[in-house]
């Protein structure tokens, strides 16, 4: 996963510069464009490290980032470092969460019974409520 998303990162950091010029001939996506861009260098604040980090974790913003950082001529020892980082602490991440899903699902079994019990005690108490109160509802009625 790791070599794979850093070859796929570098390769769409190659051809960003392409892409960054393509996009600047549609008109209509200059402005969704602009606004991202903005709000991302205000958030990371410049910093290539903080674009990196925060676009994997950010669904949708990935490709889009790594075409503005080589569209501002980021050198890519610096984008090929940060990203890698980047990559590391992202597959951490989301290894450790489906590891512990992972983990969750095979004792899910007893809890599952567990709670068909509770839900059967809730379903037993409900009815026992209905009749009880329909009983004594009747029972003042007539007197």
């Amino acid at each position: 996963s790791l070599l794979g998303t850093v070859i796929s990162d570098s390769l769409w950091f190659f051809l960003g510069q392409f892409f960054f010029q393509l996009t600047k001939r549609w008109e209509k996506y200059q402005g969704k464009y602009q606004s991202f861009m903005l709000k991302l260098e205000e958030w990371t604040r410049h910093e290539p490290f903080f674009a990196l980090l925060f676009i994997k974790f950010l669904y949708g913003t990935r490709i889009l980032t790594i075409i503005y950082l080589s569209a501002r001529k980021v050198r890519f020892s610096t984008f090929f470092f940060f990203n890698f980082i980047g990559t590391v602490i992202w597959l951490a991440v989301v290894i450790s969460i489906g590891w512990l899903v992972g983990k969750g699902v095979g004792g899910a079994g007893t809890a599952l019974h567990q709670i068909q019990y509770a839900i059967t005690v809730l379903v037993l108490l409900i009815i026992f409520y209905k009749i009880a109160t329909a009983w004594l509802s009747r029972k003042i009625t007539k007197k």
